[in-house]
């Protein structure tokens, strides 16, 4: 019916990552909506168990790195990171990127596994199994 010339438009809107960035950005700020909702309807049923700490730390893994792409992505658009050529191998952008946070989350996991475990601490199980005996 419409014949419509993507040619047109900027590269970056002719594609669908922009929307599916977009839409995922949505789902990922309603999740979190959703579980500060969670949350503040449970608290006082949850206060024993300390949720806080345990919150924030799987929703700043998932949302932070999200967050942490958008940013390497953006450079990448930018011409801040550069592609790799040489005689050997070509690398392009996008993979420089993706390469780049990669490493990034590898150590950021270093602390987020620091953290989760005080989070979720082993205490609680080895209390019940105290009381038990």
């Amino acid at each position: 019916m419409f014949d419509w010339d993507l040619s047109l438009l900027p590269s970056s809107v002719a594609s669908g990552y922009l929307y599916v960035t977009i839409v995922y950005n949505i789902s990922v700020s309603l999740a979190l909506y959703a579980l500060f909702l969670f949350y503040f309807a449970t608290r006082e049923l949850l206060s024993p168990y300390s949720p806080v700490l345990k919150f924030f730390m799987v929703k700043s893994v998932i949302f932070l790195s999200f967050w942490q792409g958008m940013l390497l992505a953006i450079l990448e658009k930018c011409g801040a990171i550069p592609k790799i050529d040489s005689p050997e191998f070509y690398v392009g952008e996008g993979t420089v990127a993706a390469g780049y946070q990669n490493f990034i989350i590898c150590i950021e996991m270093f602390f987020a596994a620091i953290a989760l475990r005080y989070a979720f601490t082993y205490k609680v199980y080895a209390d019940k199994r105290i009381d038990s005996q």
